[in-house]
């Protein structure tokens, strides 16, 4: 039986590329709903367009904080506060 060359980790990364380059972009494109319902103002959200993963990020000044790349059917609350991050102050 022959092996047939791993290609997925490729075509994640791919679609973790083109998503973050998307992002760069248009930041205010992705969702702010899980910053909303956490509590956590400023995070945002992103799906990949081929995997079912969530990108979830910061805005910051001339850089995206990228915090986790999580599956979408994790417990993504625990996922997200677990070792948080610090968010910088907004007042």
């Amino acid at each position: 039986m022959s092996r047939k060359p791993a290609i997925l980790r490729q075509r994640a990364e791919q679609d973790i590329d083109e998503a973050l380059a998307h992002l760069s972009a248009h930041p205010g494109s992705a969702s702010p709903r899980w910053g909303h319902e956490l509590g956590l103002p400023g995070l945002h959200a992103w799906p990949l367009t081929r995997f079912p993963y969530l990108i979830f990020f910061v805005e910051r000044p001339g850089h995206l904080d990228v915090w986790r790349v999580l599956h979408q059917r994790r417990d993504l609350p625990h996922g997200l506060l677990d070792d948080e991050p610090t968010l910088p102050d907004t007042d």
